[in-house]
């Protein structure tokens, strides 16, 4: 009925154009079901690479655990150094481009966790704390 009236209106190449638009539009635009089979294999291909720590072999199960031990490890021999449990290496002898790059690598390895695990859980605490406040 539109395209009708337009091509009364203005001819028919604007109605021609209206048309190849609208066909446009529908060949872009997902249906549902478009969108849930395309979630589906999202899922499948994620399912593939299974949950960390689901290894098949002992090995596997080996290695996972030492990838995980150095963060617990500083952390224990700093704060154990601290509370004078054993003494802490003299830094005044290690050459201080060393200690920047000390530095840096621990900057990475407790930020890169902070980043992914713990700052955004913190961020959700506080957007409900301040959620209750104003409700």
């Amino acid at each position: 009925m539109i395209g009708r009236a337009l091509s009364w209106l203005f001819g028919s190449s604007v109605s021609d154009t209206v048309r190849a638009a609208g066909e446009a539009v529908d060949s872009v635009t997902t249906s549902d079901q478009e969108r849930m089979s395309e979630q589906r294999q999202e899922n499948a291909s994620a399912r593939q690479f299974g949950a960390p720590g689901t290894h098949g072999t002992g090995f596997d199960v080996v290695i996972d655990g030492l990838n995980r031990l150095p963060r617990p490890v500083i952390i224990f021999y700093v704060f154990g150094g601290i509370v004078g449990a054993w003494p802490l290496a003299d830094l005044r002898a290690v050459d201080p481009l060393w200690l920047v790059a000390g530095a840096s690598i621990m900057g990475f390895l407790f930020g890169g966790r902070l980043l992914t695990k713990d700052l955004p859980g913190a961020l959700l605490q506080v957007i409900g704390a301040l959620a209750k406040r104003k409700g």
